[in-house]
């Protein structure tokens, strides 16, 4: 008799007990078929009992060290500061975890360059978390772009902005640049790879403008230019209400991605005329026809889904050896051009940036 065992379940330790933790991860972890979470580290220990009472983890550990000697754990998220972030990839590579770690990777590139090192031939799976990649609309924005709908692509015009400073308890780290916190790097890195992803080009030259009044880095805007000549630009404000989109401008098209709408992935022909009945009833009939899924996502919607989509993609990467979809390479480009963007900042001038094989290419020699 021919009997098909279940594959055991995904282990996961979770590193560091903030609010991306809490109220990112843990709203869509729980509900992931083959996951579960099972420790929590922080060494702050009010945290680490909150966060561990509200989803009953229940082995827990008040240093990195203790989580990663834990036998009961197959991989980490490391969801601490950013200048945190290499101190445990390292570990738990060294370890033998598999690793999903937040963006920004690190706050330099040597800090990129010593992790990729160290995962090279260590037999574990490591993965930078830019969830907005496994985002809904642009996934299939992707699958549009590839086959070529929007034909030649001139542009892609993109809007970040929540109102993450007027929050109570902001952490003291997303205050400042140095320590990875203000829009060009919290906000900045998700703009500076979705460019990537959505248009299989590097980021090769950047300029931003930044304003703040109570902070550094309230509210920025950005101009690049890609690899294959595309031109880029940003708004990012973290003071401002909710509002995410990207819009990309092809010679044959225009895609539009509105995604805190469940209803927001939009393509308009080029010689189409803005508004109109006709687009009204397209945008009706899209409307419902996506209904019955965001209604399935809940109150997160596509945004939260989309921490759901990474995992489901990590898990079946651990579970079937593929390849990660965002690589400790791509989190080093983000981070070259959010370090070049708060150069261009400071100087008033454009900076240039190597494309990511070329670095790659120096990295080797």
């Amino acid at each position: 008799m021919d009997v098909t065992r279940e594959a055991p379940p995904l282990r996961v330790g979770m590193i560091g007990c903030g609010l991306v933790m809490e109220l990112k991860h843990m709203q869509v972890l729980p509900r992931i078929a083959g996951v579960r979470v099972v420790a929590a580290a922080d060494t702050d220990a009010r945290a680490l009992e909150r966060v561990a009472d509200a989803f009953a983890i229940s082995r827990r550990h008040r240093d990195l060290r203790a989580l990663l000697d834990d036998r009961e754990v197959d991989a980490v998220a490391v969801c601490t500061p950013p200048g945190e972030h290499e101190a445990a990839v390292l570990a738990a590579i060294d370890a033998g975890k598999h690793v999903l770690v937040e963006k920004p990777l690190a706050l330099d590139l040597e800090a990129c360059d010593r992790m990729i090192a160290r995962a090279c031939g260590a037999g574990v799976k490591v993965m930078v978390g830019f969830h907005m990649r496994f985002h809904g609309q642009a996934m299939e924005a992707r699958r549009r772009l590839r086959a070529g709908e929007l034909g030649v692509i001139e542009a892609v015009r993109s809007v970040w902005s929540n109102p993450i400073r007027l929050q109570r308890d902001l952490p003291a780290w997303r205050e400042r640049r140095e320590t990875g916190g203000g829009c060009l790097i919290e906000l900045g890195v998700h703009q500076y790879d979705l460019w990537r992803y959505l248009l299989d080009a590097d980021v090769v030259e950047i300029a931003a403008a930044v304003r703040g009044r109570d902070w550094p880095d309230e509210s920025a805007t950005l101009i690049g230019r890609m690899s294959n000549g595309a031109l880029v630009s940003s708004l990012l404000s973290e003071v401002s209400g909710y509002d995410m989109e990207f819009e990309v401008y092809g010679r044959d098209g225009r895609l539009r991605l509105a995604c805190l709408r469940y209803d927001g992935l939009e393509q308009f022909a080029a010689a189409e005329p803005p508004g109109g009945l006709r687009r009204a009833a397209q945008r009706l009939a899209a409307a419902f026809g996506r209904l019955p899924l965001a209604l399935a996502n809940g109150a997160g919607g596509d945004y939260l889904a989309s921490y759901r989509n990474e995992w489901q993609h990590f898990a079946a990467c651990i579970r079937d050896d593929l390849p990660v979809g965002c690589t400790l390479e791509d989190g080093r480009h983000a981070v070259a051009v959010a370090r070049a963007a708060a150069q261009s900042a400071a100087s008033g001038a454009p900076v240039a940036i190597a494309p990511a094989a070329d670095a790659a290419r120096v990295r080797v020699a």
